[in-house]
């Protein structure tokens, strides 16, 4: 049997932000000193494998408009909508 999976991460994280804001560091005679910040940002991303399955997708998209046609019909003649 061949197990596959569809979404995969590797690692511990998809991603990770950490914001961090400093109140109060490019105040006064700081506002121009180019070694003070105000916000700092780290980012970390973790490799994600993704199966796409095109065959899938493209079956669904080609079924879809004439699924929607058909709701939006019945709703504006004031149908009930079929079970």
């Amino acid at each position: 049997m061949v197990s596959l999976q569809i979404v995969s991460v590797k690692g511990g994280e998809v991603f990770k932000v950490d914001l961090t804001v400093f109140n109060g560091a490019t105040d006064g005679a700081n506002y121009s000193d180019m070694t003070k910040f105000d916000t700092s940002v780290s980012f970390q991303s973790g490799c994600m494998n993704i199966v796409f399955l095109n065959k899938f997708v493209n079956d669904l998209l080609v079924s879809l408009p004439p699924i929607s046609l058909r709701i939006s019909t019945w709703y504006w003649l004031g149908s009930k909508l079929p079970r």
